[in-house]
């Protein structure tokens, strides 16, 4: 058993105020409010409510699709939680999914896909999902039919990615950071790149 500590830190010390047992490779997570939630490599996702830090309670715990959960993201309404990851092993395939989550205490899936390729990073932008896929590079979904609309390539292994107006930032490991032009939905384009 694992556990999930919620802490804080004081001077230079962390002081962990409370843990939830049993919580094994918490992947990524998303703190709305003072609902927490958590994605898990082995234990698909949780819902945890923080309001108490010392006493961190589960809300839910789900293992939907399909058990290994990599990344999530919430839409800015907090009403859908979309999970990305993908399967192990040589016969990699992705999976995501979205999940109502108006209702912390009884999450609900509401569809899923399973694409070809891996799948990391997500974040929600408007009505679109962009999902960072290695090598792939970005991947462009409808955010309410989770349909592919479109792919940038270019990428040595996009991993992760974080948006500010029109600018997508991707770590795309060895390849460094790459910054992504998003003003037309039609044509994203790589603007630069910094490497380490």
């Amino acid at each position: 058993d694992h556990d999930l500590a919620v802490g804080t830190q004081a001077g230079d010390a962390v002081e962990a105020l409370g843990t939830l047992t049993g919580v094994q490779e918490i992947m990524d997570l998303e703190l709305r409010g003072t609902t927490l939630f958590l994605c898990s490599n082995s234990s698909g996702f949780l819902i945890v409510d923080v309001a108490a830090p010392e006493a961190p309670r589960l809300l839910a715990w789900e293992v939907g699709v399909q058990p290994r959960c990599d990344h999530l993201a919430l839409d800015p309404e907090g009403r859908t939680l979309y999970l990305a990851g993908h399967a192990a092993g040589p016969a990699a395939f992705g999976f995501l999914s979205a999940v109502d989550v108006s209702d912390p205490t009884d999450p609900r899936q509401i569809r899923a896909t399973f694409p070809d390729i891996p799948l990391e990073g997500i974040v929600v932008r408007g009505g679109e999902l962009l999902v960072a896929a290695h090598g792939e590079g970005l991947v462009f979904l409808d955010r309410s039919s989770l349909v592919e609309r479109d792919r940038l390539g270019g990428f040595e292994n996009a991993w992760k990615l974080a948006i500010d107006g029109d600018i997508a930032w991707v770590a795309d490991g060895v390849g460094g950071l790459v910054s992504v032009d998003l003003a037309d939905p039609a044509g994203p384009a790589i603007l630069g790149r910094l490497t380490l």
